[in-house]
């Protein structure tokens, strides 16, 4: 709750626990902030009210910012396997580079 509230060494405790950036966690978190947000003002709540209504069980607020995670977190997955590419890919080269040279 306190990453989604703001606070930086939330956000990088729990980027440093999933092994994350947390320059992307932290873009994840605001965007899960804004969603909760224009949640809120869709539903005609605050986003205190809308974090309460989860707190308290509330079904339809629980499923709608359950799919805001889900896409976050596929944002965050396929970030991170196209950055472990590139490193891949970079390291191909490298090895490419030392092989030509004949180092």
């Amino acid at each position: 709750m306190a990453a989604i509230q703001g606070n930086g060494n939330a956000i990088q405790e729990a980027a440093t626990r999933i092994g994350c950036d947390f320059n992307a966690l932290n873009s994840a978190v605001q965007g899960i902030s804004s969603s909760i947000g224009a949640l809120g003002s869709q539903l005609g709540f605050s986003s205190e009210r809308i974090i309460n209504a989860v707190n308290q069980g509330d079904c339809g607020v629980i499923q709608a910012l359950k799919d805001c995670c889900c896409e976050t977190q596929k944002s965050l997955l396929a970030q991170s396997y196209e950055n472990r590419i590139a490193i891949s890919d970079a390291t191909a080269k490298v090895k490419d580079t030392v092989n030509y040279v004949g180092l």
